[in-house]
């Protein structure tokens, strides 16, 4: 229980002003001060007297009557008795005062009419036995305390007097004079609950003095823990103690250590260490029956899978072998468990002898079968090579000697295109193409034709400026292969664009582009491998494309200016398609080298016109020399252009073997096609239509004038070299 002391002052409440005050000692009691102006009127008492004024007294008593000292505190339950007696008021000299009534409220807010039975009488006058009475006692009213009523501490009771009249004038002054004051009494709690007691306030109980005092319930009684081996005790500062008795837990095990738990009671730990029987493959465990041994077969691990580890109780680890495990299904070894034999498996134990099959022949390989056990002996020369021949000379030492190239030997590649053969003493799965078991169809390059894409429709002017090319028709991709168009115009081939000029409102803005320059002496050819061809864009204002234009698709129909592959995979069964030509927007591959002689051209957009200017042609024209590394320019037969020839006798009796026209300025673009399959555009096994074209270096046809062709390629598979 809490303990609340409070100070002990008196606080003066008056019913109205200056109607009186009071005083506090032991009991508590209040002077209540003069007011008002008197007159010696005839009935005044005393005479002469002054206002009005009362002295109040205000004390608690205790059950057996004493009175209780501001010093002193009550319980939490006590009964108090609260009595008030009424005086002349010292201060002045004031009229004497009677009747009225006397209340008091105590701290649980009810208030008690304490006026006496027979009324208040007239105090403080001279009257013989009318108004000489000097005090005047009220009833009393009890209280029990109680914790709700307690404020700061204390719980305060008050008191009010206002009485009839007072002898103050002829006619007596009703309702004054008045007077209130409080008494508050420290509340002291019974003390906390404790493990050992109960505490609390008992209000039938008493102590002589006092009625309801501070009691107690012993509940010692509830330290029992419910561990039968612990000693249980109350201690008045510290509560329940409960102190463990190792003695009464014993269990009557010698291996056993025996503690009492304060929680769990009585525990009996193993001590396995008290029943060592000294063989090392046992487990020594203590249990309530006492020391057991069990065997430990694991402890006898001898790190080879091939024997059987157990643990004897008396003798220790026993190690039996079982030559069955050691089996390695190979027949040409005799097997069996010997961990003792140096040439056992570091993990089986295992010891594998094999058989010996030598035949003492220096030329053969000697072995043994795994399935059956017998022996064999195989030629140690073969080098599994089909294209060689392989000797033994009686010392062992062996050699080889190819076969002769063409022999066939084993298709490895499975491409039907290609014949396999040996070559050099390696089998070349290239060494002939089997057109016959492989027909590549020809390209034929079809257009101009209608259709519902304008570009199918656009006509290649002067598209003899492509004098020639190859291969023509349709061929197998053999290795090296280049596709090779030669030029020859009046005027220098058409590189690329280098410069785009383009007009607005705000100016002019100018774009160059890296073109590659002719060599020092353009007129013996110059050769440029991987060229540079200016701006590669096919839309937009940086589009290096011809001027080209189809009725109502004034953007659709420019071509790319730089010489120009076009690739469609018309592998089966894709024979005919033309995907990939420019015609059906394909993408242009510039080409891998250019030869001879070139030029550039400038763009300028003044939208919506664009006009290209050609730079000039070269001093020099160079012709047929297209410099190092180009390749000799086909002839044909005077009347089938497209015949190639070396001789007159290829074109027949009638026509002779001639070189395409030379009009001063010759050059050569290349593609090479291991480079097209190297970066993935072609893919072996596929068949390919190549389309291509490049422009002339005069441009002074609508569109400008550009030659067009197309081949047909397949892309062998398989090796074509031997290692």
């Amino acid at each position: 229980m809490r303990r609340l002391k409070l100070s002990r002052l008196g606080r003066l409440k008056n019913g109205r002003a200056a109607s009186g005050r009071a005083l506090a000692s032991g009991t508590l009691a209040t002077l209540l001060a003069l007011a008002g102006a008197g007159t010696a009127w005839a009935h005044q008492d005393p005479p002469a007297c002054s206002g009005t004024g009362v002295a109040i007294t205000f004390e608690a008593l205790r059950n057996d009557g004493s009175p209780i000292d501001l010093s002193e505190t009550v319980t939490e339950c006590e009964l108090l008795t609260y009595r008030a007696m009424l005086a002349k008021s010292t201060a002045g000299n004031p009229c004497a005062f009677e009747g009225g009534t006397i209340t008091i409220t105590t701290p649980d807010g009810v208030a008690h009419d304490v006026t006496p039975s027979g009324g208040v009488p007239c105090v403080g006058g001279t009257v013989a036995g009318g108004c000489g009475a000097m005090s005047a006692t009220s009833n009393t009213a009890t209280y029990s305390v109680r914790p709700q009523d307690v404020a700061s501490g204390e719980v305060t009771a008050q008191v009010d007097y206002m009485a009839a009249f007072s002898h103050t004038r002829a006619i007596e002054e009703p309702d004054v004079p008045r007077a209130h004051t409080e008494l508050g009494n420290t509340v002291e709690f019974c003390p906390a609950d404790t493990q050992c007691t109960d505490n609390f306030c008992d209000p039938a109980k008493s102590n002589g003095v006092q009625l309801g005092v501070c009691s107690s319930t012993d509940t010692s009684g509830r330290c029992d823990d419910g561990v039968a081996c612990t000693t249980d005790t109350c201690d008045a500062v510290n509560g329940c103690q409960h102190s463990p008795n190792n003695g009464a837990c014993d269990d009557g095990v010698a291996c056993t250590t025996d503690t009492c738990d304060v929680v769990n009671g009585c525990q009996h730990s193993p001590n396995n260490g008290a029943c060592d029987d000294g063989v090392a493959c046992t487990t020594d465990t203590c249990t309530a029956q006492g020391c057991q041994h069990s065997p430990n077969n694991g402890a006898c691990d001898d790190g080879f899978s091939c024997t059987t580890d157990t643990c004897d109780a008396v003798n220790g680890c026993q190690h039996g072998r079982n030559d069955a495990t050691c089996s390695d299904s190979n027949a040409c070894t005799d097997d069996g468990c010997d961990p003792s034999n140096t040439l056992h498996d570091p993990t089986t134990g295992c010891v594998y002898t094999t058989r010996t099959c030598s035949d003492s022949d220096p030329c053969t390989n000697d072995s043994c079968d795994p399935a059956t056990g017998n022996c064999m002996h195989t030629g140690k020369c073969n080098d599994n090579n089909e294209c060689t021949n392989d000797f033994c000379d009686a010392a062992g030492t062996c050699s080889h000697t190819n076969v002769a190239d063409g022999s066939p030997c084993t298709d490895t590649d499975g491409d039907a295109c290609t014949t396999p053969a040996c070559q050099a003493g390696c089998c070349n799965q290239r060494a002939s193409v089997n057109t016959t078991s492989c027909p590549i169809t020809n390209c034929s390059i079809m257009y101009p034709f209608s259709s519902s894409d304008p570009r199918t429709n656009v006509t290649f002017n002067e598209s003899e400026v492509l004098r020639t090319f190859t291969p023509m028709g349709g061929v197998p991709a053999t290795p090296g292969l280049t596709i090779k168009l030669w030029y020859n115009d009046e005027h220098a081939m058409v590189l690329g664009v280098s410069k785009v000029s383009v007009k607005t409102s705000s100016g002019t803005t100018t774009t160059n582009y890296p073109l590659s320059s002719l060599c020092a002496t353009p007129g013996t050819g110059c050769a440029q491998p991987n060229p540079q061809v200016g701006t590669t864009a096919l839309n937009g204002d940086q589009s290096g494309t011809d001027t080209n234009a189809c009725t109502g698709f004034p953007d659709l129909c420019d071509r790319p200016i730089f010489p120009s592959l076009f690739v469609t995979d018309i592998t089966d069964p894709n024979q005919t398609s033309k995907a990939g030509d420019w015609q059906s927007g394909g993408t242009p591959i510039p080409p891998s080298a250019v030869f001879g002689s070139w030029k550039s051209v400038t763009k300028l957009k003044n939208p919506p016109a664009v006009t290209l200017t050609t730079a000039a042609d070269p001093g020099t024209k160079n012709h047929w020399s297209l410099g190092p590394g180009s390749d000799p320019v086909p002839k044909h037969c005077s009347v089938s252009l497209g015949t190639t020839c070396n001789v007159n006798a290829d074109c027949g009796g009638t026509q002779t073997c001639v070189q395409p026209a030379d009009e001063g300025y010759g050059a050569e673009a290349r593609w090479g096609v291991d480079d097209l399959v190297g970066n993935g555009t072609l893919i072996a096994g596929h068949s390919y239509r190549l389309e291509f074209m490049f422009h002339d270096g005069d441009q002074n046809k609508t569109g400008g004038d550009v030659g067009e062709n197309c081949v047909n390629i397949r892309i062998l598979t398989g090796s074509s070299s031997c290692p």
